[in-house]
């Protein structure tokens, strides 16, 4: 006779299928959860690559704007001080892209106006012998109180020394119209003392730069960095940017050749490209980083990076360092790498219209 209940058999068997549902429901459940942890990884990189290549992208675009004159560039020392820095004369780059002294990073070094293109200079008919002085400005409305200026020698575009000053009122000075003042202060932006400035004589220009912009763009400590070359204040762009790479974009009469050297004919450089590899926001599971298993190889190609004429396309990862001499990524299996790349034509007037 059948008792009522279940057999060990039946029992045993009811526990086995249990087992597997809960190991097929874990499983699932850590598929999911490394899923979610992957796409939130790669959200992060995305993010933090679009704020970095959109905004160095921006920059890049006004490069040199105001600073080229008969496809030569104005000045090639800058006199100025502001109240956090008393540099003076320093070495003016319009574009430069440093590929050789920083092994963790290229340094994009790029200086513009973003009051327009070089056809915005004026000539002003008279000298200045003191750096105190008002100026007649030939173009009435064209200089605002707060707009940084840029004064230079009558041969401008022979790379000569600027000194970059700050408006401190309208073009009227004492009911005289066309002129704007630019008095020194201990403590006024650009318009402190300055030792050894250079005068200028009768025919010198003017270049309304409206805001003055003299940066150096590079990656640090996997941080997208900016200083100004100017105060010497450094600023965080985008998190994640393990390295920045950047070439030059020359006209060679048939497309654009990339390479490392900036071209001697200022009129033939059309672009600079950049690269950025984006480091995930997240890392991998692993308690020990031999074996993750996020990425297997530490060479880091940049897309679409064909056509150099020198230089590298891709970066070591593992190789990198930060800036206490350690490695930047030592459990570099453990995270996702994105490239970014950027192609970003130039705007200044001569490089626009140059063959």
């Amino acid at each position: 006779m059948r008792q009522k209940g279940f057999s060990l058999i039946e029992a045993m068997l009811a526990m086995v299928i249990g087992l597997i549902m809960s190991l097929a429901a874990a499983s699932l459940a850590m598929s999911y959860d490394t899923g979610r942890m992957s796409n939130i990884a790669s959200n992060t990189a995305n993010t933090n690559g679009t704020t970095a290549a959109e905004t160095i992208n921006t920059a890049l675009e006004m490069a040199g704007a105001g600073l080229i004159s008969n496809h030569s560039q104005i000045c090639s020392h800058l006199y100025s001080t502001t109240a956090t820095n008393t540099n003076s004369g320093i070495e003016l780059d319009t574009i430069k892209l440093d590929v050789t002294t920083d092994p963790n990073s290229n340094h994009v070094i790029f200086a513009y106006g973003s009051g327009g293109s070089a056809a915005s200079m004026l000539k002003v008919s008279v000298s200045l012998a003191n750096p105190n002085d008002d100026i007649g400005i030939p173009q009435v409305g064209s200089v605002a109180t707060g707009d940084d200026i840029l004064l230079a020698y009558s041969s401008a575009g022979s790379g000569t020394d600027c000194t970059l000053r700050r408006a401190t009122a309208p073009n009227a000075v004492n009911g005289n119209a066309g002129m704007v003042n630019i008095g020194l202060s201990a403590t006024a932006e650009h318009n402190q003392a300055i030792a050894g400035v250079p005068t200028y004589a009768a025919d010198f220009y003017v270049i309304p730069a409206q805001v003055f912009n003299y940066q150096e763009w590079y990656s640090e400590n996997a941080l997208l960095k900016i200083k100004d070359k100017i105060t010497g204040k450094v600023s965080i762009v985008a998190d994640g940017v393990v390295f920045l790479r950047a070439q030059y974009g020359v006209n060679s009469g048939l497309g654009l050749t990339w390479q490392d050297q900036l071209p001697s004919q200022l009129n033939n450089l059309k672009a600079v490209r950049t690269a950025m590899v984006i480091r995930s926001g997240n890392r991998e599971k692993q308690a020990n980083a031999a074996n993750c298993t996020s990425t297997t190889n530490s060479t880091i190609s940049f897309n679409g990076w064909q056509n150099a004429a020198n230089g590298s396309s891709s970066v070591d990862v593992s190789a990198l360092t930060n800036t206490s001499g350690t490695a930047l990524i030592p459990d570099w299996r453990c995270y996702f790498y994105k490239t970014y790349t950027t192609v970003t034509p130039l705007r200044s007037l001569a490089w626009a219209t140059a063959q």
